[in-house]
């Protein structure tokens, strides 16, 4: 719970998308608490595939740890059956470098255990711990608020607890309370006949510096994948096909560790604890909407889907931060509820498009076909660098063809940078001026500046826009205070104009053009541009003077 005050929402759930829920609020300055009906703190790898766009959203919540810590492993060993002879080489995901607009350009491997004790450290930093063995029971809400039931066993004896809030944020799964409670339809299909068994086991000896696979998809195939720590001996294993017994090796570790023995080659004797193991069959399922009055499902408890393609559980974290920074604005009285609404609105599209992505890989590694092409490739769309928010009802484009609603599918944008989109990175910014009137000349980066509390304000401003930036930056100052930066950014070759910026939160000369060419300003361009970044790092409106941004603002404050 939150020591400052009485928390303002309940969150149920601690895995990934409760936890970056629980920080987004605490760091937006509002209360919360957090639950979870485990007893303790789930062990094994899970989702632990990270995408470059999760890792953004990593880096504006100021978990460094993540971003640092993470690995890029995504190299397979495919081992001939019964042997430790490698007979090919697979690469899932190749090795992009970074580029001006995008620091991370591929997956990245971090065991979500480790991932959300990170996050749990810095919901500390808030006075905020999360508490186990706290089950929600049934809740009922009416206009204000809503008020929950919940039960802790304390020696053998339960204690009901009721708990009044204004909001929660179901992520408590699939198999959770909240969205049944909720009446939400859950959309979609089990997979009965596709079933693998899947767990967490340590290995003596066995590289980690690469996956491995023994056997085939037409027959009996084996993954083994080892965690982001290269002196860890755990690796993640998912097992199937239709030669497998599923029920008896997820019933019987002996039955277990003798099919590992025997498909690897290895002695049983390098064996260790073994962490976990279940008979999985795969969902493909969705909510029909993603809330109800002031009650709100993110992660799996909104969606579920297939393990194929590493997008669960970064669409999980994507849901709770579109949510909460606008959730924020309205606990704090300073927006509508209406503007909640663009939750479902934005994310149902997206997440209806990651389960026909996943889906059709999980069917390519399903096929009876020998051919081995593509179906352990990953990039492209998966890497969720495209995922947008265009058309949406409170971005606001004001370019030519910026109109008229989403172009393409929700999960892979055009070149052609739209209100909507992912805001890009741009390094070597330099400092002229900071807002309390001091010479700057530190370097800076948009992603450093980016912060999950504040709207982000870019003028792309030539010598001859003089008054209409000087507008702009007069009509930011009606908005809320600690809501809104603004930052004016200028070439190389006008860098010496800062006269006339008092209202300016910063001054920032684009050194070598990053943001120029990452936001597709032309330089000496007559007209003002104005990109106003969201606090969850997506372009809220792409206007070009006062009225654009009151357009933009007048659907997000009061």
């Amino acid at each position: 719970m939150s020591s400052s005050s009485a928390p303002k929402v309940l969150i149920v759930g601690a895995g990934p998308s409760g936890l970056v829920a629980a920080l987004t609020l605490l760091q937006n300055g509002v209360p919360v608490r957090i639950i979870a009906k485990e007893n303790s703190f789930r062990g094994g790898q899970r989702g632990s595939t990270i995408t470059p766009r999760t890792m953004e959203i990593y880096k504006f919540l100021g978990v460094e740890e993540i971003t640092q810590k993470s690995v890029y492993l995504s190299d397979f060993l495919n081992h001939a059956a019964g042997s430790s002879k490698v007979h090919s080489v697979t690469r899932m995901s190749p090795w992009q470098d970074p580029t001006p607009s995008s620091p991370w350009r591929t997956f990245l491997i971090m065991g979500q255990n480790n991932a959300e004790a990170i996050l749990r450290a810095h919901l500390s930093k808030f006075g905020c711990e999360v508490e186990l063995g706290i089950a929600l029971t049934t809740f009922k809400q009416d206009e204000n608020h809503v008020t929950a039931t919940l039960v802790k066993s304390v020696d053998g004896h339960e204690q009901t607890e009721q708990i009044e809030v204004d909001w929660l944020i179901g992520a408590d799964g699939a198999r959770g309370v909240t969205r049944k409670a909720l009446g939400l339809t859950f959309l979609g299909e089990t997979r009965q006949e596709q079933h693998m068994v899947i767990g967490d086991m340590h290995i003596k000896g066995l590289s980690t510096a690469t996956w491995h696979s023994w056997g085939d998809r037409q027959s009996k195939i084996m993954l083994l994948k080892p965690s982001e720590d290269p002196e860890s001996s755990a690796f993640q294993f998912a097992i199937w096909g239709p030669e497998v017994d599923h029920v008896k090796l997820s019933s019987d570790t002996s039955a277990l560790f003798d099919f590992v023995a025997e498909q690897s080659g290895m002695a049983k004797q390098v064996f260790g604890e073994l962490i976990g193991f279940a008979d999985y069959r795969p969902q493909i399922r969705m909510v029909d909407k993603f809330g109800d009055g002031r009650i709100f499902v993110v992660g799996d408890a909104a969606h579920v889907h297939t393990p194929t393609g590493g997008q669960g559980m970064n669409s999980s974290v994507q849901d709770s931060f579109n949510l909460t920074w606008k959730l924020s604005l309205v606990a704090k009285s300073l927006s509508p509820p209406a503007l909640l609404d663009s939750y479902n609105s934005e994310r149902l599209p997206v997440v209806a498009e990651m389960l026909n992505i996943s889906t059709a890989l999980q069917n390519l590694a399903y096929e009876k076909t020998r051919a081995e092409d593509g179906w352990l490739e990953r990039g492209g769309k998966l890497l969720q660098l495209g995922v947008h928010y265009r058309g949406s009802p409170i971005v606001v484009d004001e370019t030519e063809d910026g109109a008229g609603g989403a172009k393409g599918d929700a999960y892979s944008g055009d070149d052609l940078l739209k209100g909507g989109d992912r805001a890009p990175d741009a390094p070597e910014l330099v400092h002229l001026r900071v807002s309390d009137g001091a010479v700057g000349g530190r370097t800076t980066r948009l992603f450093d500046i980016f912060k999950p509390h504040l709207h982000t304000v870019l003028l792309f401003s030539s010598a001859s826009a003089i008054e209409e930036r000087t507008a702009v930056l007069e009509a930011l100052q009606k908005y809320p205070k600690g809501c809104v930066q603004s930052a004016v950014v200028h070439t190389w070759e006008v860098h010496g104009e800062i006269a006339g910026l008092d209202f300016a939160t910063m001054v920032l000369k684009d050194r070598i053009g990053h943001a120029y060419q990452g936001y597709a300003v032309v330089p000496r361009a007559e007209a003002l541009t104005v990109y106003i970044v969201r606090p969850d790092g997506v372009i809220g409106g792409l206007v070009h003077g006062v009225e654009g941004v009151h357009a933009y603002f007048s659907g997000i404050f009061l």
